[in-house]
Formats: structure tokens, sequence, C-alpha cells
């Protein structure tokens, strides 16, 4: 072989394992990224929406943060970012395109002013009771139920930094990022209803939680206008089945309560199977054969793409 043959051959070589090397890379990444947006989905939360309700209706919602802090800022931008941060873990905040601030005060802000609330928009907690009727009652200097449950629904006693007087304004001298500041107690109560807002005044520099409000929302399509659908986009697919998964066994979360007995089981998810396929307006059904069982369709789901993007074997290249 002449020499200049032979370079040549051997010069090819390596571009040609590149390119089968690369087109091994993109046909893996085609096969795993609709994985990994499907398991990335489970980490989200949905976020509530409380009984009585119809589609179209407005609502706030409130809790008291997982997250605590001492109130020696004076900028309510960082009590905000960190309501926000919780909702954000908790899959109820910047994932679902909502907005969520500090029901506190500064010397240059008032509470009512920093998270507002609709004139006629109600509020409920995390556990959706009904906390106040609109603006009005939510600043009448008392509140019709607890604000004691955090982003994720679980219940958060601790006392919350406001800063404020019972109205929503700033308590001047008794705001954060003074040298004390107004905190208040998250249960509601007869005898001192003003308490879940001031209940006491200590130094800025103890921690204590904050309570969030979240932007006004919108209530979506009725749960009642297509059975199964949990995540109320109109289609009962596999995101329905994540929902049902993420808040199995719960008792506060039930958005995927199928057959409304209370309690997150595996009954919802027999609601859900029988009705896999169906879109808003019909009660048709597809096989399901298709369908994923619990604690098993996700990890076959991974094997299965694993294999496919198993690279094939190479034929050894000989000169």
């Amino acid at each position: 072989m002449p020499p200049y043959l032979h370079l040549r051959v051997h010069l090819r070589i390596p571009r040609l394992r590149i390119a089968k090397r690369f087109s091994a890379a993109v046909r893996t990444w085609l096969l795993l990224t609709p994985l990994w947006w499907l398991l990335s989905q489970g980490a989200q939360a949905q976020l509530p929406v409380p009984e009585g309700l119809n589609p179209g209706d407005k609502y706030h919602l409130v809790f008291n943060s997982s997250s605590s802090t001492d109130a020696t800022s004076a900028d309510i931008s960082y009590y905000n970012a960190i309501v926000q941060d919780d909702a954000n873990t908790a899959g109820i905040g910047q994932s679902e395109g909502v907005t969520w601030k500090a029901l506190a005060s500064t010397s240059g802000v008032h509470a009512r002013d920093n998270a507002v609330i609709g004139g006629t928009t109600p509020v409920y907690n995390m556990n959706l009771d009904l906390v106040a009727t609109g603006y009005t009652d939510m600043w009448d200097g008392s509140i019709s139920n607890s604000l004691a449950w955090n982003e994720s629904g679980a219940t958060n006693f601790d006392d919350a930094w406001t800063g404020s007087h019972t109205d929503g304004t700033a308590a001047i001298g008794l705001t954060l990022g003074g040298n004390v500041a107004w905190c208040g107690k998250p249960e509601s109560s007869t005898t001192s209803p003003e308490l879940w807002i001031n209940r006491m005044a200590p130094p800025v520099s103890w921690t204590f939680q904050l309570y969030a409000l979240s932007e006004e929302l919108t209530v979506g399509p009725s749960i009642a206008t297509l059975a199964g659908d949990y995540n109320l986009d109109g289609l009962v697919d596999a995101a329905d089945y994540t929902v049902w998964h993420d808040t199995d066994g719960s008792t506060s979360q039930l958005v995927a309560d199928g057959n409304s007995d209370g309690t997150i089981n595996p009954p919802d998810y027999t609601h859900w199977k029988n009705r896999f396929g169906n879109i808003t307006g019909s009660e048709g059904s597809v096989s399901t054969s298709t369908i994923p069982e619990p604690g098993s369709g996700i990890l076959g789901l991974i094997a299965l793409l694993g294999f496919a993007a198993m690279r094939r074997p190479q034929r050894n290249l000989v000169v």
C-alpha cells in the first residue's frame, strides 16, 4: 500500500469513530430526555383547590413557612425570597407560575400592600380551611381558622414574624428590621383573635417563621367534568398517575381523591386507570396495557429506555 494511502486511512478512522459515538450520544439523549421530564414532574406538587369553588373562581392560599429567619433586615424582598423559595421547593411556586409574598411589614412597606389580597377574594390555609372572605375580613383583627400549616400541608405551630398592626399596616417601632418586632401565633383564638398577628415583640435576632400569601389564583377545569383528571389539564394521562402516586396516603391533599372517600388510596388509582385516555367531554377508555402500575410502571420505563439506549456493538476496523 502506498504510504500516502495508509496515512489517509488512519486519518479517517478516528473521524468515523467520533461520528458513531456522537450518533450514539444523540440517540441516548433523545431516548432519555422524555424520561427525565417524566421523573422531574413527580417532584412537583399540585396547587390545592378548596371545596365549593367552581371553575373561574378566585382565591388565595396562605402558609406558615417551614423556613425560619431572624428579622434584622429592613428589606422586604429578603422575606419575600424566603417564602418564595419554600413554595418553589414544595412545587407550588415557580413551577406553577405562582408568586408568594410575606405577610410582613418593614418600616417602609405595609404587610397588606406587600401581600395584596383581593377585595372579595377568599383566603384559605393549606388545610383548605377558610381564613378570611377577602381583604376587609383578613385585616379586621381576627381570622376564621388557623394558619398553622406549612407550604407542604404539614402542621406548623411556630410563631411567625409580622411587624404589623392587626389592620396590616406597619407597626412603627415594631417592624422587621428594627430592634424588636411583632410576631404572631398562627392558631386562631376567640378570646384573643389578634394573637395571630401580634402576640409578642421579641428582639429581631431571634428566629421565627413567616406567613406567606399566594397571588390571586383561579380555579381551573372542574374535576367533576373529567373523572380521573387529577392535574386538571383536561386529559387523563400519566401525569395524573404522578399526582396520585405523590399524594398516596394523604388525607389533606385530596386532588387525586377520585372516589371522594377522604383518603388517597388504591381505589383512586383504579378510578384513574379505568378512565385512562379520556379527554374533556369524553368518557371512553383505552387498553390498560399502556397504563403504569403502582410501584412498577416507572421502573419498567427506566429499564426499557436504558436498554434501547445501549450502543450497538461496533465492528473492529483493521487496516
